[in-house]
C-alpha cells in the first residue's frame, strides 16, 4: 500500500518582537532582522526574508518590516513588525544672553552661539530668525532681540536669543570749554569740536537763546555756544545736558606806517626795504593783491606797484586786512639831472654818500644840476676844461682860476697855470705882475684854438724885469685877467708859483 503525505501546513515564525530603537543603529537592526525565524510543522527551520529597506527619516518614526516565510512545500507565511524610532530631544541648550546699550544703533546682530550635539552625536546647527525691537521714541528706550533657532530631525525646535536693552543716557557731548580760532579764518559753526559719548550721534548747537544754529553761521568773540547729541535712531533722543563752548577769536594787531612809499632807482630796493610798524614776535608778509595766497619774495626788486602786508603770529593767525604801501620809484634820486642808473656805480668824491644820492658828485661845490654847461639834457658831453672828464665828475671846476702852480721842479705835473674857466672866452687877456707891479707875463688868445692856448709857465715872455724865456723866482704873483667878450668883469688876484 503506497500512502502520499501532502503538507499543506504554513511554517510558524518564532522569536518575532518590534525593535525599539533611541537613535538608528544599522548594526542593531542587522542582529534584529537575523533573530526573526520560523520552523516548518516538522519542526525544521525554514527561510525567513524581509523587505528592510534604510529608512529617511529616523526620528520619532515607526519602520514597518515584512517577513516573509517559505517551507519545502511552498507553504509561505507572511508577518509585520515594526522598527520603532523613540528620538531623544531632550537636550542642554546654550543659555540666553542679554546686554544693555545707550544707542538703539549698537543693537547688532550678536552672532550665532555654538551648535549643540544631539543624543545620536549629530551636530545642531541654529539659524538666525531675526530680530524684534520695541524702542519707545520719547522716552528714547527700549528692547532688541535677536533669535537663533535649533532645529533638530523630529521638527522639535529650540530658541536662543540674545535682548539688547537700550537705556539712553540723556549726557551732553563732549569737548573743550573755551575753543579759539583765528579772527582771519572767519570760523562758522561747522568748525566748532564736540564729541559724542554714544556711536553715531548727530550733534546740534544752539546760541544763548537757544536758537538752532546752521553750520554756516558765523562765531562771534566771547559768546557762548552750546552743543546736544541727538542719537541717529530717533529725533527726539536728544540729550537735555549741553556742552557750553566759549568762543575766543585771536586777532593779529594791525599793521602802520606811510602807504605811499619812494625808493631810488639805484637803490635796487626790495621788499625788505619796506617801512613799515608792527608789534615784535609777528612775521611779515607781503602779496601782491589785497586778497589770495600769491607771496612775494623778500629779495624780489621793489618796482611801481602797491604791495599788500600781512601779519601772522606763532598760532598762524593772520591780521584781518592787508596794509597796502604804494611804491614810487625815483629814477633820478638826488634830483641832479642824472638818472641812478647812471650814477649808482660809484662815490666819485668818496664823501660816503654814493653819486647817485649826491647833488654834487665831485665836490666841487657846484651842483651836478648845475654842470650841463650846454643846455643839452646831456651830463656826458660837457668837459670845460677838456681833461676827459666830464664836468659833473671832474673836482676842477672851469670857473676856479688856481691860485698855485709849480713848473721846473722835475715831477712833470702842474707845470702850466691852466685856467680851465678861460676856455669858453675867444679873446681873454692875462697879465701877471710882481710884487712891486712890474708887469712879467702877458698873453692874448685872440682866437686861438683850445689846443693852441698858451698857458703860463713860470717864464718871462721879455718885459722889464727879466729876459724872455726865463723862468722867474719862485714867489707870490699878481694877474688880472680879462675875459675881453664885453660883459664879463675882469678878475685880479695872485697866484703862487713854486719850484
Amino acid at each position: 500500500q503506497t500512502l502520499t503525505v501532502q503538507d499543506t501546513t504554513a511554517p510558524t515564525f518564532i522569536n518575532v518582537s518590534n525593535l525599539t530603537l533611541a537613535c538608528y543603529n544599522e548594526t542593531a537592526i542587522q542582529n534584529w532582522l537575523a533573530s526573526v525565524t520560523a520552523t516548518d510543522n516538522c519542526g525544521g527551520f525554514v527561510n525567513v526574508t524581509n523587505n528592510y529597506v534604510l529608512p529617511l527619516n529616523t526620528c520619532n518614526a515607526t519602520l514597518e518590516v515584512q517577513f516573509t516565510a517559505i517551507d519545502n512545500c511552498n507553504n509561505e507565511v507572511s508577518l509585520s513588525k515594526n522598527i520603532i524610532f523613540s528620538y531623544d530631544s531632550n537636550l542642554t541648550y546654550p543659555e540666553n544672553t542679554s546686554s544693555v546699550i545707550n544707542d538703539m544703533t549698537l543693537a547688532t546682530d550678536p552672532g550665532a552661539p555654538n551648535s549643540v550635539i544631539d543624543n545620536c552625536g549629530n551636530e545642531v546647527t541654529p539659524v538666525l530668525v531675526g530680530s524684534s525691537s520695541n524702542p519707545d521714541p520719547i522716552l528714547c528706550d527700549g528692547f532688541v532681540v535677536w533669535t537663533y533657532r535649533y532645529t533638530l530631525c523630529d521638527n522639535t525646535t529650540h530658541d536662543w536669543t540674545h535682548t539688547y536693552q537700550v537705556i539712553t543716557t540723556p549726557v551732553a557731548p563732549t569737548g573743550s570749554s573755551i575753543q579759539t580760532f583765528c579772527a582771519s579764518d572767519y570760523a562758522t559753526v561747522a568748525d566748532l569740536d564736540a564729541t559724542p559719548t554714544v556711536a553715531n550721534a548727530t550733534i546740534k548747537w544752539y546760541d544763548q537763546a537757544g536758537n538752532l544754529l546752521a553750520d554756516s553761521t558765523l562765531l562771534q568773540n566771547g559768546l557762548h555756544y552750546y552743543a546736544t547729541q541727538t542719537l541717529s535712531t530717533s529725533p527726539y533722543c536728544e540729550s537735555t545736558q549741553k556742552l557750553d563752548v566759549t568762543v575766543v577769536l585771536e586777532q593779529v594787531s594791525p599793521i602802520s606806517g606811510n602807504a605811499n612809499q619812494e625808493y631810488c632807482v639805484g637803490s635796487s630796493s626790495t621788499v625788505a626795504d619796506f617801512s613799515v610798524v608792527f608789534d615784535t614776535g609777528l612775521t611779515l608778509i607781503w602779496y601782491d593783491a589785497p586778497q589770495g595766497e600769491n607771496v612775494i619774495n623778500s629779495t624780489s626788486l621793489l618796482t611801481n606797484a602797491t604791495y599788500y602786508a600781512q601779519l601772522v603770529n606763532s598760532d598762524g593767525c593772520k591780521s584781518l586786512t592787508r596794509f597796502a604801501v604804494q611804491v614810487t620809484l625815483d629814477p633820478d634820486c638826488d634830483d641832479d639831472g642824472v638818472l641812478d642808473v647812471q650814477e649808482v656805480v660809484g662815490d666819485t668824491d668818496r664823501d660816503g654818500t654814493l653819486d647817485y644820492l649826491d647833488p654834487d658828485d665831485d665836490d666841487d661845490e657846484l651842483a651836478t644840476s648845475d654842470e650841463d654847461s650846454n643846455n643839452n639834457g646831456n651830463w656826458f658831453d660837457d668837459d670845460c676844461n677838456f681833461n676827459d672828464i666830464v664836468d659833473y665828475l671832474d673836482p676842477i671846476t672851469c670857473g676856479l682860476i688856481p691860485n698855485v702852480f709849480s713848473p721846473g721842479n722835475g715831477d712833470d705835473k702842474n707845470d702850466t697855470w691852466v685856467i680851465p674857466y678861460l676856455v669858453q672866452f675867444p679873446n681873454f687877456i692875462i697879465e701877471v705882475f710882481d710884487r712891486w707891479g712890474n708887469l712879467i707875463y702877458k698873453y692874448e688868445r685872440n682866437g686861438d684854438a683850445e689846443n693852441a692856448i698858451k698857458w703860463w709857465d713860470g717864464t718871462s715872455n721879455g718885459r722889464l724885469t727879466y729876459k724872455k724865456g726865463e723862468i722867474v723866482p719862485y714867489g707870490t704873483y699878481f694877474y688880472v685877467i680879462n675875459p675881453n667878450d664885453g660883459k664879463t668883469k675882469s678878475q685880479s688876484s695872485w697866484v703862487y708859483l713854486n719850484y
